[in-house]
């Protein structure tokens, strides 16, 4: 969010690679997101921000998703983040499905240690990770450690591969290093 109150967002990413990589986002000029991948270190630039408060995030595999926030104090700043994978912090959510009429997916929001977002963003810009439960019980593995906002959304099928999402329920829930916690969704 800018310090006049805008919410923007630009991203770059691919799939790690075994060779060198890269891509650049330029949607937004001058401000632009870039990514690179060499001798298996990823390196993320952010160029043309204006002041406000940032949040940044990368995801490692499926589920694992790091993020941290960062103030822009002035225009042309420069700031540096780092980011790492740590399979030590990974923790397993399993969700209990006990509600009938789904379809339903689910979303998982990053969460600030008392359940608020890291920056206030809506929850369309927000970092997650978005799943269908294909079970009444489902385990999402491999996450980070932390809280989340987990999202129930019904998906109503209206033919031909689109459905309406309605949002069902919230809860907060979080994911413990080296555990498999589990939540009953009711």
């Amino acid at each position: 969010m800018t310090a006049d109150g805008l919410t923007i967002s630009n991203l770059a990413g691919m799939a790690p690679l075994v060779n060198d990589a890269s891509a650049i986002c330029t949607t937004y000029a001058p401000r632009n997101s870039s990514v690179r991948y060499e001798k298996r270190q990823c390196r993320f630039r952010h160029t043309g921000l204006p002041t406000g408060r940032f949040l940044f995030y990368v995801r490692f595999n499926k589920n694992y998703l790091d993020w941290q926030a960062l103030t822009i104090a002035s225009a042309g700043a420069k700031k540096s983040l780092r980011f790492a994978h740590d399979p030590r912090e990974e923790g397993d959510l399993r969700v209990n499905l006990r509600r009938a009429g789904g379809p339903y997916q689910i979303r998982l929001l990053a969460r600030a240690d008392k359940g608020r977002p890291p920056v206030s963003v809506s929850n369309t810009t927000e970092p997650g990770i978005e799943l269908d439960l294909t079970a009444r019980s489902q385990r999402i593995g491999g996450m980070k450690s932390g809280a989340y906002q987990l999202d129930l959304i019904q998906k109503k099928p209206i033919g031909s591969g689109a459905y309406v999402l309605t949002p069902v329920r919230s809860w907060t829930v979080r994911v413990t290093a080296g555990k498999e916690r589990t939540y009953l969704l009711e």
